[in-house]
């Protein structure tokens, strides 16, 4: 008879993926999982938040990112075929760097943000969000006349995130310690060969970890545990301030409709460069001026309930707006938002916002909340 204790998981969905880091993480204590990119996320480990927060903010915390996919473009075009999908110029991107853009779809409506980089000559990784982007890519492909291979490698992510990150990291692979901010490398840990790249959606130093045979990849996720344990590394799910510096994740399917510009994504977007999906409709949408536009919201330190997909909001002179988040900031102590507001509502004003326990009053402000 096994003695490995069951899932916490009440049903696991065979249709679903885990990552090679699953069970690891539920003998840290996983409690809850949310499925992304069809792959089984651990996002809460039943602790306080306010404990994970610390050990980001003054530690360093290991996180299963796996369900950041890649899809890998192959060929003499592939980078090509990248910059035609994307609508930041990655013609330029040196070849060890990663770029952050977004996805379009002919509309000009965003379909995912991604994260490009280039790992060989003729190799082309994009990491996205939860959309079924291969097959987008094939569909695109097949009306266009780029030669290119699509492909959903099994290579899964996890994180080391934290001021303490520089240090773990230093002890298993020097050459990370060189790296630029999006800037990566390749490196081995525990005799298996990865690819690292330098991130930090917390403001402090991190790292993400792309092993690169995935039945590697829990023995790189141990050493990196291991190196990490006298300086107190954490395993947790997703944490820090990433809502409080307005890092956000807009996938097609929200319902939202959002252009990037309207998403605060103007800055990967390159309308003088080479032609891609959805220029035309962005072109458009510049000439006519904006209609909408994502805010934050400040709620003060009242309670509110869980956010449940959207509240309605309505503003001075009749402008009207939808909160598409809401969560308690135990970093600045107060409830925070995203809204998609009405253009014409001006940062500062007052609005009131429809909740399940009834309207709050809330201030606009611009994204985002920290540096």
């Amino acid at each position: 008879m096994s003695d490995r204790r069951p899932s916490r998981l009440h049903v696991v969905r065979p249709w679903f993926e885990r990552s090679p880091y699953f069970d690891l993480t539920e003998a840290a204590g996983a409690e809850t999982y949310e499925v992304y990119n069809r792959t089984y996320w651990p996002r809460s480990y039943g602790r306080d938040p306010r404990e994970e927060l610390e050990a980001v903010m003054e530690r360093a915390v290991l996180i299963d990112v796996g369900c950041e996919r890649i899809v890998e473009v192959t060929g003499a075009r592939a980078l090509e075929f990248v910059d035609y999908l994307c609508t930041r110029d990655l013609r330029t991107i040196p070849p060890d760097r990663a770029r952050h853009t977004a996805v379009c779809e002919p509309n000009g409506e965003l379909y995912c943000e991604a994260l490009v980089l280039r790992p060989a000559e003729d190799v082309v990784w994009v990491g996205h969000g939860p959309v079924d982007f291969d097959k987008w890519a094939r569909a695109i492909a097949a009306h266009t006349q780029f030669d290119v291979a699509i492909a959903r490698p099994s290579i899964f992510p996890f994180a080391v995130q934290g001021p303490m990150a520089v240090e773990i990291m230093r002890r298993l692979t020097p050459a990370a310690m060189a790296l630029p901010f999006f800037g990566w490398c390749p490196a081995s840990i525990a005799g298996a060969a990865v690819l690292i790249i330098r991130s930090g959606w917390t403001g402090a130093p991190g790292f993400e970890v792309y092993p690169l045979d995935h039945t590697a990849a829990p023995r790189v996720w141990q050493a990196v545990a291991e190196a990490g344990a006298p300086v107190g590394l954490l395993v947790s799910g997703m944490t820090g301030p990433y809502f409080e510096r307005g890092i956000t994740d807009f996938v097609y399917g929200a319902g939202l409709g959002l252009n990037p510009f309207e998403a605060r994504l103007g800055r990967v977007v390159d309308l003088d460069g080479a032609d891609f999906v959805g220029r035309d409709a962005l072109i458009s949408a510049v000439e006519a001026g904006p209609k909408r536009r994502l805010v934050g919201l400040r709620f003060g330190a009242i309670d509110l309930p869980d956010f449940d997909g959207a509240w309605a909001l309505t503003g001075p002179d009749d402008t009207r707006g939808t909160v598409i988040a809401a969560r308690m900031s135990h970093l600045l102590h107060e409830w925070l938002g995203y809204a998609v507001v009405d253009a014409a509502l001006e940062t500062g004003s007052s609005v009131a916002v429809t909740t399940p326990g009834g309207a709050v009053a809330a201030r606009v402000t611009d994204l985002p909340f920290l540096p």
